[in-house]
């Protein structure tokens, strides 16, 4: 039998009507995809049921797409070891970049399509963070998400990223093929459907820089991107700003709290992190 956390009814309900998932095959399924990698000894990952059944909602129960998806994965940690292991949750600059408030999980998922709503505010100090040390940060909160939020796994994700902090330094940061790299991640690596991506408070710098990146985006995703000024309100029906955290005007939880709450969750999974293949 697989060890899989069971999912909420209405979660459920989702992942029958929209991924395939039928909760009497999925030990079947499971152990397919198991024999593969066994065959495949240069793919290293964990064997655990919860994170490779992510592989399997994320594509839909396409075993083919689900193993194209675990090998880019597998590949990425291998070219990338700098970004992925080992992690430790300890370390200061990690609890450091954390304290910063970058990115927060919100408490309740997107209407509609249920999806979990990640803040990003771009608004750690540039000179005292590397893109190592930052990415290393993002690939873990996804692992994470694959393996303990149903709402991310079932529903997928919606980004909104800030950019009211953001300076050119942080803009320097960032290389194109650095961007194609983070992007392969995200779109092709990590089993978790990006659903839209609000980028909010931009500058005209800003602006002009993320209509260089737009061409490097997955086609899939150039029409769930959405340019916005520093009026929530124009976000309409596309983002009722009360799904806004309260620092924003919104009912969405507190940043602060979640900032602080979220220390416990990676005490949590110090002990996966220091497992990892």
């Amino acid at each position: 039998m697989a060890k899989i956390r069971p999912l909420p009814s209405e979660l459920q309900k989702v992942a029958f009507e929209e991924l395939g998932e039928v909760p009497c095959k999925i030990s079947k399924h499971l152990n397919t995809l198991k024999v593969w990698i066994a065959r495949n000894p240069q793919l290293k990952i964990r064997n655990d049921d919860q994170l490779l059944v992510q592989f399997l909602r994320g594509c839909k129960y396409d075993m083919e797409k689900a193993k194209s998806k675990l090998e880019q994965f597998c590949n990425l940690r291998s070219k990338r070891p700098d970004w992925f292991m080992p992690v430790d949750v300890d370390d200061p600059q990690f609890r450091n970049f954390h304290n910063t408030g970058t990115y927060c999980s919100l408490p309740t998922p997107f209407p509609g399509n249920g999806s979990r709503i990640i803040l990003l505010q771009i608004k750690f100090p540039p000179t005292e963070f590397g893109v190592d040390e930052i990415f290393r940060y993002a690939a873990s909160v996804s692992e994470i998400m694959c393996v303990n939020d149903p709402y991310a796994c079932i529903n997928g994700v919606t980004i909104v990223q800030d950019y009211a902090q953001a300076t050119a330094k942080h803009f320097m940061l960032l290389s194109p093929g650095l961007v194609r790299h983070i992007l392969s991640f995200y779109s092709k690596a990590i089993p978790i459907r990006i659903k839209a991506l609000y980028y909010i408070n931009l500058s005209s710098y800003a602006h002009r820089f993320l209509n260089l990146m737009r061409p490097l985006l997955p086609s899939k995703l150039k029409d769930r991107v959405f340019l916005c000024g520093s009026n929530l309100d124009d976000l309409g029906e596309h983002f009722p700003r009360n799904y806004f955290p309260r620092e924003y005007g919104g009912e969405n939880g507190s940043l602060a709290e979640i900032c602080a709450a979220d220390h416990k969750l990676w005490d949590e999974y110090k002990g996966y992190f220091k497992e990892n293949v």
